[in-house]
Order: structure tokens, then C-alpha cells, then sequence
């Protein structure tokens, strides 16, 4: 079906953020509520051209030029309406001329707006048959709602009956077809017309504009099913593009965050405990409409679901599209309760309130979720649970928000840090602190090589492995592993070296490692003072330790081929290769 002029403009003007519009022709600076840049109708030098995403307007206090999105597209690209219209309504995959090629008649417009007063009549209709029933008006009561929140929200009750609603809606010149096509009525398999909603209370549901677009039924007996019931999709009703409630929290909220929940009653109860800047999604896992549209308001979101596994489910989606829309996000978990209402009304709004301002970041409550399937005091499970933890970490945009989460993950594991961030970090972090031209060998081999301590419980290709691994692990720095893993292992004198070695191909090895010779290089760390940034002098020496070992053992295979070279022309060419390279060895040093 064709629709509206005012129609489209609506949806435009609701899913498109005049701030993102406006920053593609000026740069914009955040100032106070709204942003703030020069204009770009007049030459100025001081700003004085505003954006207000609150209100989705623009104004210039220099030329005073203003209005909104469309009217910006139209002055800035120098274009009429309907081009304007055009333009913005490709953004929102809208054919704007397609859509309006047969609508002139005023026809659509017309339906529109009979259909709000047809929703506006059944809804006073509702809220009169909840003062005249008793158990309705006991259920609401047992749930804890005063009558001003009930007023407030238009709460109301649906009778027990096939037919009241559609006989109602008839005595008010409606017809059957268009009860049916707004959703109040329901086909059934005999052809006969039955009121949707029955012996259930009723939440009307209001677009921003305060119109009633649709309405949730819930039943009050627990036992009925569904539990909560909807109006279909209809020419007035996209429960894509609308939030419940969201037009009170406009009016009764001055919060600069807002509350995600998932069902009606969770927003009722919430505002009879004051808490008024909170929606719900209608029904629907949260879609990247809605999300676009608390967007326009909203830049810090708190999703509030039940923490079952659809709600868990729900919650990661619902993360999911708030970082596409780089939102600020944070999760209330609330324990041992079903959703918001059943926690409220049991604990009260103090300890509502203090779960809301311990409310956890997206990463935090994604942590959680992993911490959950693995047992921490089982080596391989905490491993598995590090490794998982990394790779969540690794989708971090902010380099600090990175770090943060490094540290507060190796002090939960007793993990070394510098194993977890050089995971995280893939090796780039700290790499310009350890250039080894920065730093001198000469203090460090007499510190090193001299140190009497070390001397009577070590020898010095000990020293010299033991320091290597230890200023590895210090160094907090796992890109360290590419110049160490050049090592040749066949020149390593310890076992634990060659071990070393092999488990720097993954974390998991290389935990298992650390838990294995952690007492002996910790017993190596007290007699020997290790500065981190000695890594480079410290591979130095040993690569050079391992030239001399590699000359040595060249050196001891040429003296057996000697005693039996006479004659034999194979084994004097091995000899002239021997001598080649341990002349070159020898150059190296």
C-alpha cells in the first residue's frame, strides 16, 4: 500500500540523526547537549551554527538560517523538497517517488488517521472496563501499581468476551474489515470475526507522538498462553520502528541514560518505583531500528533483561547493535529474580538502584558469560576460559579499554601478564621500549656474569638461559617471542630452555610451562636483580654463547675427521666446509 507525505517525512525525520547528516558538510564539536560548528550558509569565523540532536533541529545565531534534516539537505545541496525527500529516503532504503506515485488522493492519510482514532476509542473503551472488574483491578494492585501509574499508561482490561470490542468499535461506524485489517479482531478457522484480545490487561502502546499505534495484552491468570499477546503488524503498528513507552520517558525522565527492558509490566513497575527513563522492545529481540531511534535521544544505554538464556541471548544481541551505533553500553544483571518487576517489588528500589549503579560494561557482562562454562580451579578449563577471554578482548576498539581488561584478567588467572597482553595485543604493545641500541652491555654482563650469588649455585650458560627466560617473562612483551624463537634449541644447554622454547607456539603451553619451573626461576629472580629492559643485552650474549658452542663442537668434529683424512678426498672437502664456517663463525663474533 501507497503512503503519505507526511508519512514518509515522519519515518525520515525518526530514523535519520540530523547530527550524522549535518556532520558530512560541517565539522561539529560537542557542545553541552547539542554540537556546535560554523555554518555552512555564511562565512564566520567564530561557530555560531548549532545542532541539537535532542530536538533533530539546527539553527545558525549568525545568518539565522534553521529548521530540520530535510530543510538542511535542501539549503545545503541547493535542491527542493521532494529531492531532498529523495535523497534522505535512499539512506533508509525508501523509494520516495515510488512511494508516493499513487497516493495524492489523500486516501492513505485519510485510513491513517482513522485507524489512530479507531485505537484511540478501544483504548478509553479498555481503561473504562478496568474500574468495573474487580479481579482485574486486584491484579494490578497485588502487582503493586497506584492508580496515577495506571492513569499515566492508559492501563486497561479486556472482558472475557468473544465479541464486546468488535460490537463497540461497530457502534461507533467502524467496519468489520477495518477492525480486522488494525488487528483488534482475529479471523478464525470457520471465518467467523473474534475479538484479539481477551479476558487480559491491556498496555497501550504510543509512537513518540503520543498517537496509539497498537496494544499488548497480558494475561492475569499465569496460566493462559501466550503470556503476552500483540497487535499484528498494520498500517499505523511497526513494532520495528517504536519503543514502548519511550514518549513517557520523554516527558517524566531528565536522565541522560536509558533503561532496556523486556516486557510491559517491567516499565510499569519500574515507574511506580520512580524510575521513569526506561522502555521496552515490544515483544521483539531489539532491532537496529529501535536502536537508531535511542540513538536520537539516547547515547548511554542500560539493557536490563531476564537472565534466562533467551534473555542472555537477547542481551548479546541487543550489544551486538548498539556497538554498530557506537553506544555507550552497560548491563544490569539482577540475581535470584525473573526480570526488573519480580526484583523491585520484592527488594525494593534501594537495592534496585544499587545494582543499577554496579551495573556492569558490555565486556564485563560478556566476561561473565564465559566465566560461567569453565570451573577456574581446573588448570586446562582456566586456560580455555584465558584463551576465550583473549580473543573477546582482541575486538576492542580503545587500546586502553584493552589494557584495562589485561590486567584485571592476569590477576583473576595468576596468569602472567605479559603472556595475556601479548595475546591481546598481537606484540605490538611496548615494542619502542625495547630497542636494544638504547641500552649498554657493560653494566649488565658485570651484574650478570659477576653476580657471586649466582655464581655458587650456577654456571654460566645457567645464568645465561635462565636469565634470558626470566627477562622474557618480565619484559611483559610476547612479540619478544619472534627474536627468541631464532634460537637454535640443539644449542641449549638446559632442558627447561628447550621447553621454554617449544612452548611459546600458544599461551596453553606456555602456562603449563610457567606452572612447571615457576619455583626454580623464582628461586633464580631473588638472587639475581632483573631489570626487564636488559632482554636485548641478554639474548645478545647468549646468541653469542651459542656462536662459541656451535664453534666448539665444529672444532671437536674436525679434529676426528683429521686422523682419517689421508687419502680420502670426501672427507678433506668436509674439512676445507668445516674450517669455511668456523671462519665465518668467528667473524661473527
Amino acid at each position: 500500500m501507497a503512503r503519505s507525505m507526511n508519512d514518509i517525512v515522519d519515518e525520515i525525520k525518526s530514523r535519520i540523526n540530523i547530527v550524522d547528516v549535518v556532520g558530512r558538510y560541517v565539522s561539529l564539536k560537542k557542545a553541552g547537549n547539542n554540537y556546535k560548528g560554523r555554518c555552512p550558509f555564511h562565512n564566520e569565523k567564530t561557530p555560531s551554527f548549532i545542532v541539537s540532536e535532542q530536538k533533530q533541529i539546527y539553527k545558525c545565531f549568525g545568518c539565522d538560517e534553521g529548521g530540520d534534516v530535510i530543510r538542511f539537505v535542501m539549503k545545503v545541496e541547493n535542491i527542493d523538497f521532494m529531492d531532498s525527500l529523495d535523497i534522505l529516503g535512499k539512506e533508509i532504503n525508501i523509494d520516495v517517488k515510488k512511494e508516493l506515485s499513487n497516493d495524492f488522493d489523500k486516501s492513505s492519510i485519510k485510513k491513517k488517521r482513522k485507524y489512530y482514532d479507531m485505537n484511540l476509542y478501544i483504548a478509553k473503551f479498555y481503561f473504562n472496563n478496568l474500574k468495573n472488574d474487580n479481579q482485574a483491578r486486584n491484579y494490578l494492585e497485588d502487582r503493586g501499581l497506584s492508580n496515577k501509574i495506571i492513569n499515566r499508561f492508559g492501563i486497561g482490561f479486556a472482558s472475557d468476551s468473544w465479541e464486546e470490542s468488535k460490537k463497540f468499535l461497530k457502534d461507533k461506524n467502524f467496519l468489520e474489515s477495518e477492525i480486522y485489517e488494525n488487528g483488534l479482531i482475529t479471523k478464525t478457522k470457520k471465518g467467523n470475526f473474534i475479538d484479539k484480545f481477551r479476558n487480559r490487561i491491556i498496555f497501550p502502546i504510543f509512537n513518540i507522538k503520543n498517537e496509539i499505534i497498537g496494544f499488548g495484552g497480558r494475561v492475569i491468570d499465569n496460566k493462559s498462553i501466550p503470556k503476552y499477546l500483540n497487535s499484528p503488524e498494520t498500517i499505523v503498528f511497526n513494532k520495528r520502528y517504536n519503543l514502548y513507552a519511550l514518549n513517557f520517558v520523554r516527558k517524566y525522565s531528565n536522565k541522560d541514560y536509558i533503561i532496556v527492558v523486556e516486557g510491559y509490566m517491567d516499565v510499569v513497575s519500574l515507574n511506580q518505583y520512580g524510575i521513569t527513563n526506561v522502555v521496552a522492545s515490544l515483544g521483539t529481540a531489539l532491532t537496529i531500528e529501535q536502536v537508531k531511534l535511542l540513538k536520537r535521544y539516547y547515547k548511554k544505554i542500560v539493557l536490563c533483561y531476564d537472565m534466562d538464556d533467551a534473555g542472555v541471548k537477547a542481551t548479546n544481541r541487543a550489544i551486538e547493535l548498539l556497538n554498530t551505533e557506537k553506544l555507550n553500553v552497560k548491563v544490569l544483571t539482577l540475581e535470584d529474580c525473573k526480570d526488573p518487576d519480580e526484583y523491585i517489588r520484592k527488594k525494593g528500589i534501594s537495592k534496585f538502584n544499587n545494582r543499577l549503579q554496579n551495573a556492569v560494561t558490555d565486556i564485563e557482562f560478556f566476561i561473565e558469560q564465559i566465566r560461567k562454562k569453565h570451573n577456574l580451579n581446573n588448570s586446562k578449563e582456566k586456560t580455555k576460559y584465558t584463551q576465550e577471554v583473549c580473543s573477546l578482548l582482541k575486538t576492542i576498539d580503545s587500546e586502553v579499554k584493552k589494557e584495562y581488561y589485561v590486567k584485571l584478567l592476569s590477576k583473576e588467572t595468576d596468569i602472567a601478564y605479559d603472556v595475556i597482553s601479548g595475546e591481546v595485543f598481537g606484540g605490538k604493545k611496548f615494542k619502542k621500549d625495547f630497542n636494544k641500541k638504547t641500552y649498554s652491555k657493560k653494566n649488565f654482563k658485570k651484574k650478570m656474569l659477576k653476580n657471586e650469588n649466582l655464581k655458587i649455585k650456577f654456571n654460566k650458560n645457567d645464568i645465561l638461559e635462565k636469565n634470558l627466560i626470566l627477562t622474557f617473562i618480565e619484559a611483559k612483551n610476547f612479540e619478544l617471542k619472534t627474536h627468541i624463537l631464532k634460537l637454535e634449541k640443539d644449542y641449549m644447554i638446559l632442558d627447561m630452555t628447550k621447553e621454554f622454547l617449544n612452548s611459546l607456539d600458544s599461551v596453553e603451553n606456555f602456562n603449563l610451562f610457567l606452572d612447571k619451573y615457576q619455583s626454580s626461576l623464582q628461586e633464580f629472580k631473588e638472587l639475581n636483580y632483573n631489570d626487564s629492559l636488559d632482554f636485548f643485552n641478554s639474548l645478545d650474549i647468549l646468541k653469542k654463547e651459542i656462536v662459541t658452542r656451535k664453534i666448539k663442537k665444529l672444532s671437536l668434529r674436525q679434529k676426528e675427521l683429521e686422523k682419517n683424512k689421508d687419502g680420502n678426498e670426501n672427507l678433506e672437502k668436509q674439512l676445507i666446509e668445516i674450517a669455511n664456517e668456523i671462519m665465518s663463525l668467528k667473524k661473527s663474533l
